[in-house]
């Protein structure tokens, strides 16, 4: 008989005005053998459904999460001046190339800068995934992640928000936070 993990208690967790739990903030250890580390705090939204969520894409038409329900969508917040964002679109570029043909969509949300300097950024660092703009911040604001960069929202087949992870992500961290997405 093997014994069923625990999902650990929270060490922060916020109420709806129904009393019903909106947010819980823990830490764990990563899933995955390989990493060592500890994952840093997650916020997990229960249930928040981000299926009207509508941002621009650079020389596009705006993405929008209804249009892609069954695939799991990694909204990446960056900036190009972030030292450690500049680390972690590697790690991402990575995952996305081994999972596009899965149906992972990855969109690297651009905090308030021009088209053309997201643009070389992606063609100095031959990043293939979508970039977006967040003008005005005003969807990284609607998260509460506005001025924490890195940050990434994990939103299920759903459309539902299942992981948001704060600061640079490992590949283990991300792989742990997509198998966690898939599991909801």
């Amino acid at each position: 008989v093997q014994a069923q993990a625990s999902t650990p208690d929270p060490l922060f967790q916020w109420f709806d005005e129904a009393g019903a739990p909106a947010w819980s903030v823990s830490e764990r250890a990563s899933e995955t053998a390989s990493e060592q580390a500890a994952v840093p705090l997650m916020a997990h939204p229960w249930f928040e459904d981000v299926s009207d969520l509508s941002i621009e894409i650079i020389g596009g038409d705006p993405f929008e999460v209804a249009a892609h329900r069954d695939r799991v969508v990694l909204l990446n917040f960056w900036a190009t001046w972030c030292g450690p964002c500049r680390i972690e679109m590697p790690e991402i570029q990575a995952v996305w190339e081994e999972h596009q043909d899965d149906g992972l969509v990855v969109l690297a949300l651009d905090q308030d800068e021009s088209t053309e300097d997201v643009q070389a950024y992606f063609a100095e660092l031959g990043l293939t995934f979508t970039p977006l703009l967040d003008e005005g911040n005003r969807t990284a604001a609607s998260y509460g992640l506005q001025g924490t960069l890195p940050a990434s929202i994990f939103i299920n087949p759903e459309g539902k928000v299942s992981v948001i992870h704060r600061g640079v992500m490992t590949r283990g961290q991300l792989d742990g936070c997509l198998e966690q997405t898939l599991a909801r």
